[in-house]
């Protein structure tokens, strides 16, 4: 128990996203996402499945980001929007994925566009 406490009171140094539906009815490129790990290829413009994951600590390099959890799925039905702050998504990224100035992380715009359907 002890060792558990210490792990969880040190600093998360990473940082995490919260993506909704987009507005106007739009539909995002998926209706469903595997929760797990995800890895951005830089040069092929493509984004793909690892494993299975959940944490800060599965991820390996800043290429990679967690999608802890993905579009719902409504009634058995494809992802759906009921409102305007229904949730489509929650990422998680090894490094602040915004800087002093406030500007966002390249790979982190990388994964909002793939997961929006963004050309990137």
């Amino acid at each position: 128990m002890e060792d558990l406490n210490r792990k969880y009171a040190k600093p998360i140094k990473g940082s995490h996203l919260l993506l909704f539906f987009p507005p106007g009815g739009k539909k995002p490129r998926f209706d469903r996402l595997l929760p797990g790990l995800y890895e951005y290829v830089p040069g092929e413009k493509r984004v793909f499945f690892r494993r299975e994951a959940m944490e800060y600590r599965d991820i390996q390099n800043k290429n990679q980001f967690v999608l802890v959890d993905g579009p719902p799925n409504i009634d058995g039905n494809d992802a759906a929007s009921a409102g305007p702050l229904d949730r489509l998504c929650h990422i998680v990224f090894s490094y602040p994925v915004v800087d002093k100035e406030g500007s966002m992380s390249p790979r982190a715009r990388v994964a909002l566009e793939w997961i929006y359907g963004i050309d990137y």
